[in-house]
């Protein structure tokens, strides 16, 4: 699955471009090393396969990812 998350509560404008996969039973997450100010920016990083860190499990990853807000609001839109 591949998502950009709206992180404007960190920096106005960020888009954090992620890729989740499953690794045998472990699903992994990764992250982009750049930073990204519009979703189209984003979407050609994860499109391009742009410099990442390596993937992580998620039980790890959720634990000191920074993205989650009090206030989020999930939308989910058909594709």
């Amino acid at each position: 699955m591949e998502a950009v998350d709206y992180a404007d509560h960190i920096e106005p404008g960020k888009c954090v471009p992620l890729v989740a996969e499953m690794d045998d039973e472990d699903l992994m997450i990764t992250e982009f090393t750049n930073d990204y100010y519009y979703p189209q920016a984003a979407q050609r990083a994860i499109d391009r396969r742009e410099d990442a860190y390596p993937p992580v499990p998620f039980y790890d990853w959720v634990q000191n990812q920074y993205l989650t807000d009090k206030n989020v609001k999930i939308t989910k839109i058909e594709i």
